[in-house]
């Protein structure tokens, strides 16, 4: 019975800190984009500061290339696959409007 006490207590100390993280990331004002290796959004977080940006969830499912102009999305594949080979946080600056975007909702700001 230690043993799965253990596992148990393990768990819960995951769940805690997975629910710390994704409490502060919700605070951010610009949006957080979770990313696979494929390409494909898993989740939006932050975004509080909605007045310069669209909102992202109609995103999520979505991949990299069915949403972004060709080699935009390379770009952003390029940076995913270098961040998983070093195991090291990789800062992207980019600039994207709605209009860059396929399947953008038309209420969004433009820019």
């Amino acid at each position: 019975m230690e043993l799965l006490e253990k596992l148990q207590s393990a768990e819960q100390s995951l769940f805690d800190r997975d629910q710390q993280l994704k409490s502060i990331a919700q605070l951010f004002p610009d949006p957080i984009f979770i990313i696979d290796k494929s390409g494909k959004f898993l989740d939006v977080m932050g975004d509080t500061e909605r007045s310069p940006y669209h909102g992202g969830k109609f995103l999520i499912d979505k991949y990299l290339h069915d949403v972004l102009p060709e080699k935009k999305a390379d770009a952003f594949m390029q940076a995913i696959s270098e961040t998983i080979e070093k195991k090291a946080l990789k800062i992207v600056e980019y600039l994207l409007g709605s209009e860059d975007i396929a399947g953008s909702p038309q209420d969004n700001p433009k820019g």
